[in-house]
């Protein structure tokens, strides 16, 4: 069993005031879908004694419900709030407004790091609604500003987190104020703090007429209003204050009057300019009429240039007499002519006899047949080729007899000839490459038995040193031995050195003087003899099989010459960040989460990828004897002192043709050197980079940089990195509340597929906080689904028909439909008396739109919805939220989209990267499933095929090339079919490529484009439907109306051509999507299940 975190965040109160309207489930919502991990939920009844209850749970953070059961108006239910809430940051949130999933974590983040303020607040969007329409928006998000603030409220109540202590400095709401409160409130803070403004936008304030003011604007009462908040305040604030904000109102007075004058010099600007124009208009007139004089000129010159052709018509008829010469000369030429057709005659005559002999008739037939055989022999070729292509036997020739006549039909022999002649000409699919059949299963961890001499240079910081000591015995297996190299420590270190080595076996090497870490490195790695060596700094810590999957890493390819560690500092291995204020990142542990811990987390999520690298740090190398003896050891007549020698040795190792490789499994959790000044650091630092600049060149330090830093294998571990604690205190947490529970999933499914690929991907994380969770699927389906998943590690119970279902479900504590045939399945469980289970739906699309209107597998998907009392419904996305609520009335609890990060990741590619070889374009094509348009999809990318030939690579899968469906598709451009696949062998295509295409009608959510985004692929998907719960138009993905063919072949042409953009949506979607691991929606469905049952 994991153990439990303690991992401490500050706590936040949400204050809620409720009038009990039907809007506060929404407002709950927001709150429960916050990422913040600390939150308490204080509900003030300002209704009254009939305030529905609300349960001890929102999400899974506590909530209660406070009031003396009396009415209560704004201010004292705010007051109330106060008085009730504990946290360390406070924020209020009406019953009608939404805070957005990053509202909190942006607000407490913004505070952290500022320390001359208390409050902070973000932009809020604001919705205007009329009888329930949304009319009209706006976004609230100016600067902060103390005299606007004190002359206009600009800011919503529930933008504004601040501190408690502000409630010390006696901060209240004002209990006489109707409306305005908030505004007198944050003028109150202002007497004591500044506000600390966050440009973006993260909550909604929705107006429906609930704020005091009403839809509509009084005036009068406004007006009012504002003079009793200003009455108040005048006798409070100083007359400097007062002058201070008269100013302000006089400096926006006069800004705006300048405006003024600006557009009233503009104005007068336009009217000089068309004063001007007039005056050209009139000038132009002038130039007609002179054009016109001109033109009666040239009439006349006209007339005498017909006189000057009437004198060259009389010399024209001179020239015709000499013609007349010239043609009696030919004439005299054309008798020659006529002898040479007498002897043409003459052959045509024995010609004619050749035509005409009996030789030749009798000879004719058998070259026709010849000619005839030709054509022939050239047809029937075409037509094996056609029916070999379309599934060969009847099936292709029934394929070819079908297109032949209609092409007869429609064109006639003609169109016949022309279809042959294009057939003939088209360029085949090309050979599909061989990435799809590797496989991503994580071998067995074996100990390690070749032997390593673990080199430690030590320079005094003793303390780190016993750390990392300690840590070694504590977590290292043999065979190993450590070599201690005390260069010129102190007294207290070096006794504390010799009396480790005696009693623990070391080999100690002592300096008198300090040398320098690359001398002393070097006196170690020459007292070495094992096939590795392994150079530790002494300020780290290991942790449990360190040593074990970092020889592991260096087995896995024989030209990998040194292995490095991620850690929490060690430049490019960083993680989660590499850089923090344009400085390395130190990466510290949040409070609970241990060296041990948090090593054993990057174990459990790695992808044991071992990503080749230019650079490793040189906290942690392990070296193979065999490249030491080629290359030999660090340089110490430049990098004596150390700085750059490891990168020195880098350059070194990749020269001589091994590579260098990242242990990602590995976690080593490095102090940073306090053997040197931060001085002399930053001396050693410049000096490095100058020798390696000299010996290597600037542009290959340049490239190396760049490689290291937007590697795409490398930034999917920095940005999977970032997700560990997030899942690992959802685990704890579940796993304190719901251990033990029994669920069961009805999945009744052949093939994988996106749904059930959610389901099982959120099932392991289930099975993670402790959930016995079991799949029920057919007998008659164990086969096809068993090779779909032959990796699945999740029980399946196989039932050999619907009826038998329930019983065998009858003992778990929860059921679960996940398509709407099985809703009707489990409907009997809810008459159970005793210990029934809960009954679900997970409902993964608006399954109505599957079918036909009126047909009765419509009705039947559409009262699936409401088919149980109680049925506890949960979806993906609020687009299938509202779908199922607008068409039935039926509410479900929105999990959030989620994808398998583990599998869906960059890995080390199997073929070059573009531009090393073409652009891949991957798209499924789905033909029983019209909704997935799968011929607009195959139109799109025949175009762009034929656009931009041997540039592209096209790539599909879902269906068998020979199927009927696949068949009826257009398919004469080139194209790679890849069929149906496992979801491992669709991560690997997925991995290969640079752009996925969407083109469905609508997405529900779009799970492989999220599994294509997680691979880092630029991805286009249908704006119709739930794929912008994830995905930003033009920040990572293209969304577009694939209702116009015309958008959708736009949007892959410019993929396609603007590398800039593509190379953006890729390394955006790759960070952006790892928010939506599995164990999120997980957790969110135990709680729709279980907290309120």
């Amino acid at each position: 069993m994991v153990e439990k975190s303690s991992v401490v965040f500050p706590l936040v109160s949400i204050i809620i005031r409720s009038m009990d309207r039907s809007t506060l489930a929404d407002a709950l919502d927001s709150v429960a879908s916050q990422t913040y991990p600390s939150i308490e939920v204080i509900l003030v009844n300002a209704k009254g004694a009939d305030h529905r209850e609300v349960g001890e749970q929102c999400g899974y953070f506590p909530i209660r419900m406070v009031g003396s059961g009396e009415q209560l108006d704004r201010s004292r239910a705010a007051n109330v709030g106060l008085d009730e809430a504990t946290g360390e940051y406070l924020i209020f949130l009406d019953d009608d407004d939404l805070f957005y999933p990053e509202h909190i974590a942006v607000l407490v983040n913004a505070l952290q790091n500022q320390n001359h303020c208390r409050c902070a607040y973000a932009g809020v969007r604001v919705e205007h609604y009329k009888e329930g329409v949304l009319r009209t928006t706006d976004l609230l998000n100016q600067p902060f500003h103390w005299p606007k603030l004190w002359g206009r409220n600009y800011i919503p109540i529930h933008a504004v987190l601040f501190e408690r202590s502000l409630l010390n400095d006696g901060c209240r709401f004002d209990e006489t104020l109707a409306v305005y409160e908030d505004w007198d409130f944050w003028v109150q803070m202002t007497q004591h703090t500044d506000f600390v403004h966050i440009d973006c936008v993260t909550a909604c304030y929705r107006n429906y007429g609930h704020s005091g003011f009403g839809l509509e604007t009084d005036k009068i009462f406004i007006r009012k209003a504002k003079g009793i908040y200003f009455n108040k305040w005048k006798s409070i604030w100083s007359g400097e204050q007062m002058s201070e904000l008269i100013e302000f109102r006089e400096t926006l007075l006069e800004q705006v009057q300048s405006q003024l004058h600006a557009q009233q010099a503009e104005c007068s600007e336009y009217r000089q300019k068309l004063t001007e124009y007039q005056q050209a208009v009139t000038k132009h007139r002038q130039t007609i009429t002179e054009h016109e004089q001109a033109i009666t000129q040239y009439k006349q010159t006209i007339a005498a240039y017909q006189q000057e052709i009437a004198e060259y018509q009389r010399a024209i008829a001179e020239h015709k007499q000499e013609i007349a010469e010239h043609q009696r000369a030919v004439a005299g030429n054309q008798q020659v002519i006529t002898e040479h057709q007498r002897e043409i005659g003459k052959y045509a005559q024995i010609i004619h006899a050749l035509y005409n002999s009996n030789s030749w008739k009798l000879t004719a037939p058998y070259r026709q047949v010849g000619l005839q055989a030709r054509r022939i022999s050239h047809v029937l070729a075409l037509s094996s080729r056609f029916i070999k292509e379309h599934g060969g036997g009847w099936q292709g020739g029934k394929r070819l007899i079908l297109k032949t006549g209609q092409r007869l039909l429609k064109e006639g022999p003609k169109g016949v000839r022309n279809g042959l002649r294009r057939y003939a000409s088209y360029r085949p699919p090309r050979e599909i490459s061989k990435f799809i059949g590797a496989s991503i299963t994580r071998p067995e961890l074996a100990p390690h038995t070749m032997a390593v001499d673990i080199v430690i240079c030590v320079h005094n910081a003793l303390e780190d040193v016993k750390k990392c000591l300690e840590s070694v015995l504590r977590h290292t297996s043999p065979p190993y031995e450590l070599i201690l190299v005390d260069d010129g420590s102190g007294t207290e270190t070096r006794d504390y050195l010799e009396h480790f080595a005696k009693n623990n076996h070391a080999r100690l090497i002592r300096n008198e003087s300090a040398r320098g870490y690359t001398l002393a490195a070097n006196q170690g790695i020459r007292a070495s003899r094992s096939p590795y060596v392994m150079l530790l700094n002494s300020d780290t810590i290991v942790s449990a099989e360190w040593l074990d999957r970092m020889i592991a890493c260096a087995e896995s390819d024989p030209t990998i010459g040194i292995v490095g560690p991620l850690s929490n500092t060690a430049s490019w291995q960083s993680i989660p960040d590499i850089e923090h204020n344009g400085d390395w990142s130190n990466n510290p542990l949040p409070a609970g989460m241990t060296v041990e811990k948090m090593a054993q987390q990057v174990a459990i999520y790695s992808g044991q990828l071992y990503p080749l690298i230019p650079f490793l740090n040189g906290f942690c190398l392990l070296i193979k004897r065999d490249l030491i003896d080629e290359i030999g050891e660090l340089d110490e007549q430049n990098f004596a002192q150390g700085y750059g020698e490891e990168n020195d040795y880098c350059f070194r190792t990749r020269q001589a043709g091994w590579s260098l490789a990242i242990a990602d499994d590995v976690y080593i959790y490095h102090a940073q050197s306090k053997s040197y000044s931060s001085e002399r650091r930053r001396l050693l630092c410049e000096h490095a980079g100058q020798v390696l600049a000299r010996k290597y060149g600037q542009p290959s330090i340049d490239e190396g940089v760049y490689f290291c830093r937007y590697n795409r294998v490398l930034e999917g571990i920095r940005a999977r990195a970032k997700r560990l604690f997030e899942r690992h205190a959802l685990i704890e947490k579940a796993q304190t509340q719901w251990k033990g529970k029994r669920i069961v999933f009805i999945l009744p499914t052949r093939e994988a597929g996106g749904g059930a690929n959610v389901v099982i991907s959120e099932a392991q994380a289930l099975i993670k906080m402790g959930v016995d969770v079991w799949l029920l699927n057919f007998s008659n389906s164990q086969v096809d689904f068993e090779n779909s998943y032959p990796e699945l590690d999740i029980p399946v119970i196989y039932a050999p028909n619907e009826a038998l279902i329930p019983k065998l479900c009858a003992d778990f504590d929860a059921v679960i439909a996940t398509f709407n045939t099985s809703v009707a399945w489990i409907m009997s469980l809810s008459a159970t008396i005793h210990s029934k289970p809960i009954l679900g739906y997970y409902i993964q699309d608006f399954e109505p739109y599957f079918y036909k209107q009126e047909t009765i597998e419509h009705k039947n998907a559409l009262a699936s919805y409401t088919l149980i009392p109680d049925l506890v419904c949960v979806t993906k996305t609020y687009w299938n939220h509202l779908k199922v609520l607008e068409n039935t009335g039926a509410h479900c609890t929105v999990l959030g989209p989620s994808i398998d990060i583990d599998l869906f990741r960059p890995r080390l590619r199997k073929d070059p990267s573009w531009p090393e070889r073409p652009l891949r374009i991957a798209a499924m094509i789905r033909p029983s499933s019209p909704r997935r348009s799968p011929h607009l999809t195959m139109e799109i990318l025949k175009i762009m095929e034929q656009k931009y030939r041997e540039r592209i690579e096209i790539f599909l899968f879902g269906e068998e090339s020979n199927t009927a469906g696949f068949l009826a598709l257009p398919q004469d451009f080139a194209w790679n079919n890849l069929g149906k696949q496992t979801p491992e062998r669709v991560a690997l295509l997925l991995n290969e490529v640079d752009i996925f295409v969407d083109f469905s009608d609508y997405q529900a959510m779009g799970l492989t484009a999220m599994e294509a985004m997680a691979c880092g692929v630029a991805v286009i998907l249908p704006e119709n439907g739930g794929a912008s719960s994830f995905a930003s138009h033009e920040k990572n993905a293209l969304l577009v109306d694939t209702k116009n063919p015309n958008a959708c072949h736009h949007a892959l042409d410019r993929l396609i051509s603007d590398n800039e953009l593509r190379i953006q949506l890729q390394r955006q979607a790759l960070s952006d999507i790892t928010h939506y691991f599995p164990e999120a929606p997980a957790f969110k469905l135990l709680e729709a299940l279980f907290r309120l049952h």
